[in-house]
This record gives C-alpha cells, structure tokens and sequence, in this order.
C-alpha cells in the first residue's frame, strides 16, 4: 500500500501468485487476515467476494493465474513513466513462461542473512530522527538483537511490524 502511493512511481503492479494466496489463506492465521484481505482488495475501492475481469486486473492477487503476463507486460510499459511491478509468490506458480529465468528471489533466509549483518540498518531512520547516529549506537543496536535472535528465533515480519510501528516516532514519544 506504501509503495502504490509513493509519487516517484506512475505505475504501481502488484501480484501474488493464486497458489502462495491460497496458501496463506489456507494457514487460517488471524494477525494475516487485514493483509490478505488488503492484497485481496489491491486497487479496487472495496472488497468484493465475487471477483470480475476487472476486480481481478486491480486486486494484488493474480485469480486469472497468468503470473508471466504481468511479468511480460513490464517490457512494454512507458519508457519515461517510472514503474514497479512487484511479483511475489512466483515460486508457488507453475513455471509455464520461464519465470524461474527472469524473477529475483527475495526469501525469509536472504533477509535474515543480510539483516543479521547489521541489525542497526533497520534503526537508521529512529537514530537519524533523534541525532544519535553514533557508531556507539549501532553498535548497541546490533549487539541487542544478535543476542536476542542468538536465543529464539528471527521473526522478521514481528521486527519489521515493530521497526514500522517506530519509524516515524522519536525517542520523546516513548513512556
């Protein structure tokens, strides 16, 4: 929802596979219900059950299965318009048009890989926020997560909930 509304891209495409969306639907998992639902809706003024060609070119999940034509579509979009288009879940479609050839692959391992470098990479925008932007800081910062996540596991979708959640905060609004 973020990245539709950013002004620097003029053209915003978003798609999950039908196959990962039932998948995630299928896990019943109440805090993924407003994101399923949000991906379910994508661009369209309001939910709908009843899914139309055109309800279904909006919503953010592929329900015409044909994840390669928004992939194959890219190549022809406007030169000078600036454009995103965001394919997630490729690796639950069926490969019928090459997909494994063309699409980056961001996984929960490759994320965890790159942010267990540098836990404090994701604090930047608090610390520069409140003019803390010392090494000393980053250092603290890197050190408490690499010894909570040496003990339970890495969670990125609750670090990253809660990195969100404090971004536009400052360190005054805490109690």
């Amino acid at each position: 929802d973020h990245l539709s509304k950013l002004p620097e891209i003029s053209v915003f495409i978003a798609k999950l596979s039908r196959e990962k969306y039932f998948t995630f639907t299928k896990e019943a998992r109440p805090e993924w219900a407003l994101s399923l639902q949000n991906l379910h809706q994508g661009g369209n003024p309001m939910y709908s059950d009843s899914i139309s060609d055109l309800y279904s070119e909006k919503s953010y999940v592929d329900f015409g299965n044909a994840i390669t034509k928004w992939r194959n579509e890219s190549a022809s979009l406007e030169a000078e318009k600036t454009s995103l288009v965001l394919l997630m879940g490729t690796e639950a479609a069926p490969d019928t048009g090459g997909l494994a050839d063309t699409s980056f692959v961001i996984s929960p391992k490759e994320i965890i890989a790159d942010l267990s470098a540098d836990y404090s990479s994701w604090f930047q925008n608090v610390l520069h926020q409140n003019n803390i932007e010392s090494q000393d800081c980053s250092t603290a910062i890197h050190t408490l997560y690499k010894v909570i996540f040496a003990n339970t596991n890495i969670d990125i979708f609750k670090l990253s909930s809660f990195v969100d959640q404090i971004n536009p905060l400052t360190l005054f609004d805490f109690p």
